[in-house]
């Protein structure tokens, strides 16, 4: 499991505080165990974090200027909880949080970046300056990587600091919390609020700062008001500006009509109540109050820049703007509340792309994602730690990169991401695998010619089994449409299988009559030390809890049981990786388009030390070329394609040489493993 330790500046009540309660609530806690550290107090939100049994500490330091204490206090810290991943918030957090981590010796540290602070918060003091400094060199000097809240809040810190490694996620809300609005709740509402049924009432959210510009709302709202007294207007959030904004009024003579709510928890419902959301931001890191204005279905009147056109599209699900003009935001604030048809469409596109786009749930699984990418649970053949890619690129599924990793202790290789148990689910037991491989326009008829090309490699295999079993009960893990079990069942075996495929698994039941099980072998229970030989081909690559699986085996087995292993070896040191390498650079694409089927990828080194950690005797070992032919792609006349169709069988005729055996460089290995005497 991963430990990864938050650190904030505080955890107040605040616009990425609460998103950050909004992801530890969906953070998948069987895969990652958060801590969260704070400077300052604890706050709200850290009270209701430690409610949810996440451990919350706070050095409950009053100033942020006192750095080297603070940063004491932060090594102590990380060198009690070991994180994997140290991950920092806000300007004094990253700073403290960085010099710390790396004194601590944790190697992955993280940095959210929330707003283009260098853009527009130069005010030419030496201060600043030195601010700037601090922060792009620690970033440069202590991060794994940095999270950029929008693409405009990447490309200022590439631009102003020479930040690298920026990935973006955009900010999230929790969705469930927003809803279309409700004629009793409406009412209810309003009346708490002093509000009058026919009020026209205008609501903005956000800290009260030049830079949310809330002072041209004000002014475009006393241009409106003069032509209807109904108008009311709703400003909530706390800052530095609250009594230059309240004096505004007060010269506008606007009185009663603008209401400051300060900070509340009842943003939702606040605004299902108002009639229209506005957002008149002089600049932004990414505008989360638009996105929850949006998810309410709130018409929404914003200002026209990069990071809100990110969010919402001009006259789609939303009024963009020009900003610091308030004179044409009156003029589209007017215009939407003549209009009703327009507010109705704008609203539903807002709810829709908000949720789509948006939502917690999404935003979670992709930040889980970047931490898997920067950071896996140990190397399961070396228990090492490093890891570095490899020209092999890997797989493009689904909208997302699988990129094969090497470790650099042992050399083992593997995706990174793992895909998740749906997308391997989708792979395996839905029809696309089954028609695929095997079922073409000829019906079952290929699968059957597929079996019989395999027979001779089968019988060499079950040739090799016998030299250590006669007979007895062997189970085929993995065993498709039963090709193997039909030949070691010939052979005297008394047989049984295990197939995720619902169509393979009926075709070697009804056509075959064998005794297969559809499923994994985490899904299906056997007794204990029940077979004498289990037989894995083509398997290992597949399974992603491989360990646990190789454990479950050893139960299985009898003791003196066999695992046999027949496993492919995709990147060894053979011919056949110099011709996977040309043809990525003749395709000029390291990604394959394919689903990403092959989890691992063993060499004949990693291999043997994997199952010899795993408890295993290795009794025999032999390495071969593989029996696949070319693949289908290559079948099509194109230059490129004979090229590479001629690569592959002059690999295949140099593997199969008699120096094969001697230096080991074969792309295929069989691996007989007997299960030793429980004493």
């Amino acid at each position: 499991m991963t430990k990864i330790l938050y650190l904030y500046e505080t955890l107040n009540l605040g616009g990425a505080e609460q998103l950050f309660l909004t992801t530890l609530k969906r953070l998948d806690r069987t895969r990652f165990h958060p801590v969260v550290c704070c400077i300052g107090q604890k706050g709200e939100i850290g009270k209701e974090i430690e409610e949810m049994g996440i451990t919350v500490k706070s050095l409950n330091k009053k100033t942020y200027l006192r750095g080297i204490p603070v940063i004491y206090d932060l090594i102590r810290i990380f060198r009690e909880e070991k994180p994997h991943i140290v991950h920092t918030h806000l300007f004094f957090a990253n700073i403290y949080g960085r010099i710390a981590s790396k004194i601590a010796g944790i190697k992955t540290i993280i940095t959210t970046l929330h707003n283009p602070d260098y853009t527009y918060e130069d005010n030419g003091r030496w201060t600043f300056k030195i601010r700037k400094i601090i922060d792009k060199y620690s970033g440069k000097i202590c991060n794994t990587a940095f999270i950029a809240v929008s693409d405009y809040v990447k490309q200022d810190f590439e631009k102003q600091l020479g930040f690298r490694n920026i990935k973006v996620l955009h900010n999230c809300i929790d969705s469930s919390r927003f809803k279309k609005p409700d004629t009793g709740m409406v009412r209810e509402k309003r009346n708490v609020l002093g509000l009058e049924n026919d009020d026209i009432v205008i609501l903005n959210t956000g800290r009260l700062h030049p830079q949310k510009g809330q002072i041209y709302l004000i002014e475009a709202f006393n241009l409106i008001r003069k032509d209807n007294q109904r108008y009311k207007l709703l400003i909530i959030g706390k800052g530095t500006i609250e009594a230059e904004l309240k004096k505004k009024v007060n010269d506008l003579g606007l009185g009663d009509s603008v209401i400051f709510l300060k900070d509340r928890k009842d943003v939702p419902e606040i605004m299902s109540a108002c009639d229209i959301f506005v957002f008149p931001s002089l600049y932004e890191g990414f505008g989360i109050a638009l996105v929850e204005a949006m998810a309410s279905s709130m018409p929404v009147v914003a200002s026209d820049i990069a990071p809100l056109r990110e969010i919402a599209r001009n006259n789609t699900e939303a009024i963009l703007v020009e900003k610091e003009n308030h004179r044409m935001l009156a003029q589209a604030i007017s215009e939407l509340m003549a209009n009703k048809e327009k507010r109705a469409y704008l609203g539903e596109n807002a709810r829709k792309r908000a949720i789509a786009a948006f939502d917690a749930s999404i935003h979670v699984r992709n930040l889980e994602n970047i931490y898997q990418e920067l950071i896996h649970d140990r190397c399961i053949v070396c228990d090492g730690r490093a890891f570095a890619h490899t020209i092999y690129g890997g797989y493009r599924y689904e909208n997302r990169i699988y990129s094969i990793v090497k470790c650099s202790g042992c050399g083992f290789m593997f995706l990174n991401p793992l895909p998740t148990k749906e997308t391997l689910d989708n792979i395996y037991k839905g029809d696309d695998y089954f028609d695929n491989y095997y079922a073409t326009a000829s019906g079952i008829k290929s699968y059957t010619e597929a079996m019989a090309d395999s027979a001779g490699c089968d019988k060499d295999v079950i040739g090799i089994i016998k030299k250590y079993k006669e007979s007895g009960r062997l189970l085929d893990v993995g065993c498709a449409g039963g090709h193997f079990l039909t030949n070691a069942r010939s052979s005297g075996f008394e047989v049984s299988g295990v197939e995720p495929n619902q169509k393979m698994a009926e075709y070697a039941r009804d056509a075959l009559r064998l005794n297969v099980v559809c499923g994994t072998l985490e899904d299906i229970k056997f007794d204990e030390n029940c077979f004498d030989v289990i037989h894995a081909g083509d398997v290992l690559e597949h399974i992603p809890a491989l360990k646990k699986n190789i454990e479950i085996i050893k139960g299985l087995l009898a003791d003196e049981g066999i695992l046999i292993v027949n496993q492919p070896l995709m990147y060894n040191k053979s011919l056949f990786n110099l011709f996977l390498k040309t043809n990525m650079l003749l395709k000029k694409n390291r990604y394959s388009l394919n689903p990403p089927s092959h989890l691992w990828e063993f060499n004949s080194i990693t291999l043997k030390t994997f199952l010899k950690n795993m408890g295993f005797e290795i009794v025999y070992y032999r390495i071969s070329e593989a029996r696949a032919k070319p693949l289908a792609i290559y079948e099509k006349p194109t230059i490129r394609n004979t090229l590479g169709y001629h690569m592959k069988n002059l690999s295949s005729v140099i593997s199969n040489s008699p120096a094969l055996e001697r230096f080991k460089i074969g792309d295929r290995a069989i691996v007989v493993c007997r299960k030793r005497c429980q004493i």
